[in-house]
């Protein structure tokens, strides 16, 4: 009879702890699963703003037309070089205009 009831207590006690580890391990599930929800919305909310910027917009038709960037910067590049020369004019009036006041 002490044998048996050895036995009861025995597999009562694993129950308990398996019973408890159990409770453990879903806890931590959950709290894995509400971790995981929060990182996707965040991913989600970054990823709208992502193709919102401009700069996504030029990755997607520099994607769709390669050399697009190149001509975008060869552009550039006239335009500022048109605003450097009249920048250069203008100076060059002030200065003269400073030397005769």
């Amino acid at each position: 009879m002490e044998q048996a009831d050895s036995r009861l207590i025995a597999c009562a006690t694993q129950n308990v702890f398996s019973d408890t580890l159990t409770d453990q391990i879903v806890a931590q599930l959950r709290r894995l699963h509400e971790t995981l929800q929060l990182e996707i919305i965040t991913v989600i909310e970054s990823l709208g703003q992502l193709r919102e910027s401009p700069d996504y917009e030029l990755c997607q038709i520099s994607e769709q037309k390669p050399g697009v960037l190149d001509e975008l910067a060869a552009e550039r590049a006239k335009l500022l070089e048109t605003e450097s020369a009249e920048l250069e004019k203008q100076a060059n009036r002030l200065a003269r205009a400073i030397i005769i006041t």
